[in-house]
């Protein structure tokens, strides 16, 4: 018996052995895990200042305290804020001739290839600067009965240019039978108060503005083309599927191209002004 006793405890020790194994497994472990959440984590304003110390020791910016109160106005050109101020500020730096003996022509606010949708401008073929500037509003046309009330701020800086010696010329789809009412609401309204300025009217019913300005570009140089959306500047956009496609040319903004409505929009006869 006694012998058969001993060989049953043997049998069992290596079980009894592996139980205890087993048990001591997971207590190992749940001590392990009450070790780590016995330490307490840093305090959060610490880490963050430990934070900011090392990102401001990396940081090559620096705060500087001035008696600034509010930010200056920017450059309007520089900006190319397309406004009657820019207008002037480009032009009187563009109107002068180009020096004698410097060889070079003065570049136009027209394109040189606009099927090429890039901003490459087309080289000036007269020597006499010239402000286009577009009358129809949007897709209409101008109407010299009830133009609306003129732009002030234009109309000034109009005064101004033609001082330095450039030339207003006035564009409109409007026929040339119409040419001494445009003539009338330009000097009424004070966009053109001497009747000075040129206005060029279609011929036919065949003609379009863009032959328009390409025929009197070979006459005044068109430094700046003014008018109250993107087809006044170049026809292209009439036909653009994808008005993203030309983002090349929004350089030309502010830089030869300036939105501008010379008129406001008029009023119906019921006083309510019509987009």
């Amino acid at each position: 018996m006694r012998a058969a006793g001993v060989l049953l405890l043997t049998a069992l020790a290596p079980l009894a052995a592996g139980c205890v194994a087993a048990a001591a497994i997971p207590l190992a472990a749940g001590a392990a895990v009450v070790r780590t959440q016995a330490k307490a984590p840093p305090a959060p304003s610490a880490v963050s200042a430990q934070a900011f110390g090392r990102s401001s020791d990396a940081s090559d910016y620096k705060v500087v305290r001035t008696d600034l109160t509010a930010l200056p106005p920017p450059d309007a050109a520089a900006a190319g804020v397309s406004g009657a101020a820019a207008l002037q500020h480009y032009v009187e730096r563009q109107v002068s001739p180009a020096r004698p003996g410097s060889g070079g022509r003065r570049l136009s606010a027209l394109l040189a290839r606009p099927g090429d949708l890039s901003a490459q401008r087309a080289e000036c073929r007269a020597s006499a600067g010239a402000v286009f500037v577009d009358l129809d509003p949007g897709r209409g046309s101008f109407d010299p009965l009830a133009p609306g009330k003129a732009d002030a701020r234009l109309a000034r800086t109009l005064a101004a240019l033609r001082e330095e010696g450039a030339t207003v010329v006035w564009f409109s789809r409007l026929g040339e039978n119409f040419v001494d009412s445009v003539r009338r609401a330009l000097v009424e309204s004070g966009l053109d108060p001497d009747g000075r300025d040129q206005v060029v009217l279609m011929r036919d019913i065949e003609e379009r503005k863009q032959t328009r300005r390409a025929a009197i570009a070979d006459f005044l140089c068109p430094i700046a083309l003014v008018g109250d959306e993107k087809a006044d500047f170049d026809e292209l956009y009439l036909y653009l599927k994808t008005p993203d496609s030309a983002v090349a040319l929004d350089a030309m903004i502010g830089q030869g191209w300036f939105t501008l409505s010379p008129y406001a929009a008029a009023p119906n006869a019921h006083g309510v002004t019509l987009p």
